[in-house]
């Protein structure tokens, strides 16, 4: 299988995202797929993976990096057959409207969010906060975790 992989931060950036992707696309390729990643990153020099990585720099402008981002989704996603979106949905959803492509969606908390959500009601000025400007999405967000929270392990 042929699986675009979008994230926001990848090998060899420090912490779980970019260390669970890194062994998880190595493991893919040994099986035979073939796998792409687009990510954010200003390296100074490039690692050799068996596979492409696609870096939009982060010095860019955040209205300017996101619209690469989607540009770049769209013009290497079109020749996958899967996109593989790890922790960073707007991007990807965005160009998937036009390739119409499957796409997974890995989605992993933060823990002093998680933390706040079980352990702290009613919601702090800072999670009002949030919610205010993310709308919907974290909204949806908050109310699976308050209903993941009430089954039993």
């Amino acid at each position: 299988m042929k699986i675009c992989v979008v994230t926001g931060t990848f090998h060899p950036e420090p912490g779980g995202p970019s260390t669970y992707l890194y062994n998880l696309l190595g493991d893919l390729v040994q099986r035979g797929h073939e796998v792409a990643v687009i990510t954010y990153g200003d390296l100074e020099e490039e690692y050799d993976y068996t596979y492409p990585v696609m870096r939009i720099s982060r010095r860019q402008p955040i209205p300017v990096r996101l619209i690469e981002f989607v540009y770049h989704i769209l013009s290497i996603g079109r020749r996958y057959d899967l996109l593989f979106v790890n922790n960073y949905g707007l991007p990807a959803v965005v160009a998937n409207a036009f390739l119409r492509k499957p796409m997974a969606i890995k989605l992993a908390g933060d823990f002093a969010w998680e933390y706040s959500i079980r352990h702290v009601t009613p919601l702090s000025e800072l999670q009002q906060c949030i919610l205010a400007l993310l709308g919907p999405p974290a909204s949806i967000y908050e109310n699976l975790t308050l209903y993941a929270n009430t089954i039993p392990p």
